[in-house]
């Protein structure tokens, strides 16, 4: 993780030499990147609940 802030710092794109791509957050593809045992790309982490805060915080129609 150390990595991906000092390249964030120094570059502006955390990405780099051996670490697993961080990819650009697009709302079509929902892609993050999952930090454990395995540094991965997944899609739609915790999608339920973070729509419910899109609902709750949604201004209503006017």
């Amino acid at each position: 993780m150390t990595q991906y802030w000092v390249n964030f710092a120094r570059t502006g794109d955390p990405n780099g030499d051996g670490l697993a791509t961080w990819p650009r957050y697009e709302t079509a593809t929902d892609e993050w990147l999952e930090f454990g045992s395995d540094i991965k790309t997944t899609r739609e982490l915790r999608k339920e609940k973070l729509d419910l805060f899109d609902r709750v915080n949604a201004r209503p129609a006017s």
